[in-house]
């Protein structure tokens, strides 16, 4: 069965296999991982759904957990398990999908996604001025200043102009998602990533989350850590076929041929 929602398109042809729910990062689109799932084996991409994280929601969704409830809601009614493959916010929000459905998911695989800074004043005061930005300055000018964050090494510059003709009609859009899904305003997700197998990916040139992934597996010991070599913070963006590779190792743990 083919699918073409507003939220997601893909297709369910099998209920023998696992659902491999893909999630964006943001300001990313539906397709982002479509290459990584090009290079999977037939038997492995049977059941694929891509999402978008919209940019509108209800006015009672004020975080990230509410966002991760409301998006879920929207997603149709599963008859076989769900695998879920989520970058960076994506990641945030499956690791709220992997708590509150802990029968239905079977397994994840996770890049750069941060399990949660409850209360730091520090990173939510950064998350206000990019939510100004977005809002009031141009866009191309608040992109070029997005990249140069140390957490993107400068390996993602080739993306902006994409961004820009994805979202140049309502920059501010993007702002208010920023801010209202601040992983400042998320709940420590570390004790709910426990009893699922999860990888989790990082970049070699992404300093920051590669050390939080050791921390992560230091406590976890249902966590696989891959360093992606020549990757940065978007490692299927910059090795799609290192990622399509310990991904479909991955997944013969849940596909069988």
């Amino acid at each position: 069965m083919l699918i073409n929602h507003p939220n997601y398109n893909g297709q369910i042809l099998t209920e023998s296999s696992p659902v491999i729910l893909c999630l964006h990062g943001f300001m990313g689109g539906q397709d982002d991982w479509k290459p990584v799932i090009d290079l999977l084996p037939d038997s492995q991409k049977l059941n694929i759904l891509y999402l978008s994280l919209p940019l509108s929601f209800p006015k009672e969704v004020t975080d990230i957990e509410g966002y991760s409830r409301w998006l879920w809601q929207q997603l149709p009614d599963f008859k076989q398990p769900v695998f879920l493959l989520a970058y960076s916010l994506g990641a945030r929000i499956g690791m709220h999908w992997l708590r509150d459905n802990p029968g239905l998911i079977c397994g994840a695989l996770f890049e750069g996604g941060h399990p949660g800074l409850p209360g730091d004043k520090a990173r939510l005061d950064s998350d206000l001025v990019w939510q100004q930005r977005f809002s009031q300055q141009d866009l191309k000018l608040t992109l070029e200043q997005w990249y140069q964050q140390s957490v993107f090494n400068g390996r993602e510059k080739d993306t902006a102009e994409q961004i820009y003709q994805r979202h140049k009609a309502d920059p501010s859009a993007l702002g208010n998602l920023l801010l209202t899904l601040s992983v400042a305003n998320q709940q420590d997700m570390t004790s709910s990533l426990g009893g699922h197998p999860i990888t989790y990916l990082t970049g070699e040139h992404d300093k920051k989350y590669t050390e939080l992934a050791k921390q992560l597996v230091q406590q976890h010991a249902n966590i696989v850590h891959h360093v992606i070599s020549g990757a940065g913070h978007n490692c299927h963006s910059d090795q799609a076929c290192s990622v399509s590779r310990i991904l479909s190792n991955f997944l013969t743990d849940f596909i069988h041929d």
